[in-house]
């Protein structure tokens, strides 16, 4: 493929009180402020977002693959103070009760600015002003103040950051984009990703790069939803709903080709060896009526695949240093 992250029986037994409670709260924020122009929504639960030990995860990593010490500490050293920053910001929402943040997006709009909405349930209106004061310091340091600028608003106990189409008229829930992040809740996951197919066939019409044959499967697209957990329980999920069983099979059989080609490329047979069939196998679709999956388990990711990018990455190194070219295809 060439283009392209975490308890006992307490433990247990709140989860199972909280997923619920959990799903029914994810879907509220879309169904309340979800426009007619809303195409992405994007949900990031803080819940599973644990930076300390994502970089203890990345420094056991970087040793396991042989990276000296004191290169480790120096890139340490440079992004602590972003990753306090970020710290500070992600306690600062937990701690007004915070767990996820909904963009509901424009993607139309994106470019111009007219980005939708950021929608932040807290847990009271007092904790809601306090979320809003901090985007707002935010927003002002970013020159975020002037004239048609987004706004910050409180609504009950949410905080509404909005641009133009984020506001205007009334809510008018995308009922696909609603159903698959339905569909897909009962997997918790860091961040989750849903598109309306709509949206990628309108975006694609124009583009003469893609294919008619690519135009026409988008056309056929309802919803391409993502999934992803950071390590150390890294999880990635990509399921794409057709309108048809048809174009599913159609999708799966253009995806497999295209996965063969990389599966082929001597360079990268030569670096991974059999490490290259794992790896394209465990990117193997699979279809089930008009949904096409693609899913990666803990298991296969810590297995397969950091592996295979540390490979590839060393490969990539010593052809940089032998004033080589590019990566093997395979392994891009």
């Amino acid at each position: 493929m060439k283009r392209n992250p975490m308890f006992a029986a307490l433990a247990a037994l709140t989860l199972l009180v909280a997923a619920p409670m959990a799903r029914a709260q994810a879907a509220d924020p879309v169904a309340a402020f979800a426009r007619p122009s809303t195409s992405v929504v994007v949900v990031l639960d803080l819940a599973q977002l644990d930076l300390d030990k994502l970089l203890a995860y990345g420094v056991d990593k970087a040793k396991a693959n042989g990276v000296p010490q004191a290169d480790i500490d120096k890139g340490l050293g440079e992004i602590k103070p972003q990753l306090d920053q970020a710290k500070g910001f992600i306690n600062s929402f937990k701690d007004a009760g915070a767990t996820k943040v909904y963009a509901l997006l424009n993607a139309e709009g994106l470019m111009g600015g007219d980005f939708g909405s950021v929608v932040i349930p807290a847990s009271s209106p007092e904790n809601a002003r306090k979320i809003a004061d901090l985007i707002t310091q935010m927003t002002q340091q970013g020159g975020g103040g002037a004239e048609g600028a987004p706004k910050v608003a409180i609504q009950g106990s949410n905080v509404v950051f909005a641009s133009a189409s984020g506001t205007a008229g009334q809510p008018a829930p995308n009922a696909k984009l609603t159903a698959a992040l339905a569909a897909a809740a009962a997997r918790p996951a860091t961040l989750r990703v849903v598109v309306d197919g709509a949206f990628l066939a309108k975006a694609s019409a124009d583009q003469q790069n893609v294919t008619p044959e690519d135009k026409q499967l988008l056309q056929n697209t309802d919803t391409v939803s993502l999934a992803i957990n950071v390590p150390p329980q890294s999880m990635f999920a990509l399921s794409v709903t057709a309108k048809d069983a048809a174009t599913a099979q159609k999708m799966a059989q253009k995806y497999a080709a295209e996965l063969e080609k990389g599966k082929n490329d001597p360079e990268a047979k030569r670096i991974l060896g059999a490490d290259l069939d794992k790896m394209y196998q465990a990117l193997a679709a699979r279809t089930a009526g008009n949904t096409v999956t693609l899913s990666l388990d803990t298991k296969q990711i810590e297995e397969i695949f950091v592996p295979a990018i540390a490979k590839a990455a060393a490969a990539e190194q010593k052809k940089q240093q032998q004033g080589g070219g590019a990566a093997p295809e395979g392994l891009k």
